[in-house]
């Protein structure tokens, strides 16, 4: 037995006045079905998400498409394109729920995180504040939160960045919706706290049995929790595929060029490479280095006689011979010769 379709969007073009933004796109989502949308900074798919929900800024619209939200065993889907403001306000929450990129722009820094729970739990489903509030605490523990009693009454600013996560999807799971679009919910958050927050959203997945929407840059987490992937670029065009064959087969220029390099393996001729020199042992000492010969030279060079400061040559200078003069060696010859007439 097939599970049944919740979200159906098709043909879903976004522009902002005469700039496209997204264009043409069309899937499905089914009951426990995850859905991956793939693509790089800028390429439409946080707007795209929003658009699911009317969230779109001032001067974004969408210009033709629709996004139909099917309630089990209603004949008639509800448009949320051409919903009104009410009925999309009763739809956020409660059917389709989101989880934005950064958790503190998400929650109200005056109030504590679990009156922000409790509003949610209040609004939607109309529970009382006491049974809202005792709800809410179940919800953070569920979602990892340690002594959620007692974070339940404090401020977001008190929390770390992978807890606002954590509590933004307890929020986004009060009302058990049908739906759950999740935009970039790791992008601020390191290796670690990234891989727990995929696990806590495939295991809530798995409990409440909700179709997730996946909006990612990474293709390193994104085939994890997601059956299906569909790639954007930033032309604005799509395509579905399974993940399998999405994430190997880069048939975009766009995609080739920003594909991570593939791991080499070592090449027919690696024995022929020099070898790297072993690194000495600890507590060795380094072996002398061997310094090149000396170029030939014309003349031959002597080391001086050691000569007192008082001549201005350090001790131990080398000097080159000077080169024979004729006129200063016959100059000598003729004193000599007259001194020993004289003499």
């Amino acid at each position: 037995m097939t599970a049944e379709q919740v979200l159906e969007v098709v043909g879903l073009s976004v522009a902002a006045g005469p700039v496209p933004l997204v264009h043409d796109v069309s899937f499905r989502l089914r009951a426990g079905e995850a859905l991956a949308l793939v693509g790089e900074s800028g390429s439409g798919k946080s707007m795209t998400a929003l658009a699911l929900l009317g969230l779109l800024p001032r001067g974004v619209a969408v210009t033709r498409g629709s996004v139909r939200l099917l309630e089990p065993g209603d004949p008639s889907p509800l448009d949320l394109v051409t919903a009104g403001g009410r009925t999309l306000a009763d739809v956020r929450g409660r059917r389709v729920a989101m989880v934005f990129q950064d958790p503190m722009a998400s929650l109200n820094p005056s109030i504590t995180v679990g009156e922000q729970i409790a509003e949610v739990l209040r609004r939607h489903l109309g529970m009382g504040r006491a049974p809202a509030a005792r709800q809410a605490v179940d919800l953070l523990g569920a979602v990892g939160i340690k002594e959620p009693g007692r974070r339940a009454g404090d401020h977001p600013h008190t929390f770390s960045g992978g807890m606002r996560q954590r509590a933004v999807i307890a929020m986004a799971l009060a009302c058990e919706p049908a739906v759950l679009i999740a935009d970039e919910p790791t992008t601020a958050l390191d290796v670690t706290i990234q891989a727990q927050i995929l696990d806590l959203l495939v295991r809530m997945q798995d409990e409440l049995g909700m179709a997730m929407l996946l909006v990612t840059h990474d293709l390193a987490w994104s085939p994890a929790p997601a059956t299906g992937s569909r790639s954007c670029t930033p032309a604005g065009s799509w395509r579905r595929a399974p993940w399998a064959r999405c994430s190997t087969i880069p048939r975009t220029r766009t995609r080739r060029r920003s594909w991570p390099p593939r791991r080499r393996t070592p090449c027919a001729d690696a024995d022929r490479r020099p070898s790297p020199a072993p690194c000495p042992p600890p507590g060795s000492r380094r072996p002398a280095a061997r310094s090149a010969p000396a170029a030939p030279t014309r003349g031959r060079i002597r080391a001086t006689p050691r000569r007192s400061s008082s001549s201005g040559r350090a001790p131990g200078a080398c000097a080159a011979p000077a080169a024979p003069n004729s006129t200063s060696s016959a100059s000598s010859a003729n004193r000599r010769r007259r001194h020993h007439e004289r003499s």
